[in-house]
């Protein structure tokens, strides 16, 4: 997690198992998607503990001035997995989100495909463009584009990451023949086909 008001980074475990050899990844990402790390540093979670570990203040400060700044923190295994992350993003020094109005358009690859009773949606960012941001999921039929419901997603609000992927795991009424609706801050409308 992060705290804003005095730039403190910290783990937390709501569980009752010691996390053990994670290590943290602190990195920043600028409106047109280049990415600065600013630190990796081993750390251990204990069961119900909230964790400090460093303060980024003055330097995320300092890159978020201008135009705001995407910060990502990320907690990874000795198998490199993520364990778990969180995004942010930080206004400019004036407070403004105004970095988010001139944001570029990103083109993620987006697939669906059918796994059991449940369609698995995977939104693919190209590693030279900016953050896909903010991508809402919905399942439409395919005639009318209005929505199915109820449907219910494993994630939603998917901000990708350049040269990532993020997978979405959605289930309910789903019938053949339906859409997946997907739609972000800076990506355009797309219906894409459940293979």
């Amino acid at each position: 997690m992060y705290n804003p008001v005095d730039g403190m980074i910290m783990s937390v475990n709501n569980g009752f198992t010691y996390a053990r050899n994670l290590m943290l990844e602190v990195k920043t990402y600028t409106m047109s998607g280049r990415d600065s790390l600013l630190t990796q540093v081993f750390v251990e979670a204990p069961p119900t503990t909230v964790q400090k570990y460093l303060s980024e203040k003055r330097r995320l400060d300092k890159l978020r001035e201008k135009e705001g700044v995407f910060l990502s923190l990320k907690l990874i295994n000795t198998n490199k997995e993520v364990v778990d992350e969180n995004l942010y993003w930080l206004p400019a020094a004036d407070g403004s989100h105004s970095g988010l109005q001139q944001i570029p358009a990103a083109t993620p690859a987006v697939t669906a495909v059918k796994v059991g009773s449940d369609i698995a949606v995977t939104i693919s960012a190209p590693a030279n463009g900016p953050v896909a941001f903010f991508n809402r999921l919905s399942i439409v039929d395919a005639q009318t584009k209005k929505r199915v419901l109820p449907v219910f997603y494993s994630d939603n609000y998917v901000s990708v990451l350049p040269g990532e992927r993020r997978t979405v795991l959605i289930s309910g009424a789903l019938k053949d023949g339906a859409l997946v609706e997907v739609e972000g801050w800076n990506v355009g409308q797309k219906f894409v086909e459940v293979r």
